[in-house]
């Protein structure tokens, strides 16, 4: 299950739990309009920032990623040099032994 899978059942159920608070008088309109009336502005800028982080965090997973992997490819080049360079040096003193 993805985080969009999540995301449109968390949503469903909360319109389902926004309607039986509906019919069932827990919610009113009023009570609506209050917490609406005074926090517009600052749900909206919450959802424009929401909006853009969204907008543009697979590009930088995407490169973190690339990064990621280049910096293991890296790593494992060094390893190899390593081992090629221990194996060298033991041959070369297995041939002074000689």
């Amino acid at each position: 299950m993805n985080g969009r899978d999540i995301f449109l059942i968390v949503h469903f159920i909360s319109v389902v739990a926004f309607y039986e608070m509906l019919s069932r008088d827990v919610l009113t309109m009023d009570m609506i309009q209050n917490v609406f009336s005074g926090n517009v502005i600052t749900y909206a800028i919450l959802a424009g920032a929401l909006s853009f982080f969204r907008k543009y965090q697979p590009g930088t997973n995407n490169e973190l990623e690339k990064i990621v992997l280049a910096l293991n490819n890296e790593i494992q080049r060094m390893r190899g040099m390593m081992v090629s360079i221990s194996t060298s040096q033991s041959a070369v003193c297995m041939s002074r032994d000689f």
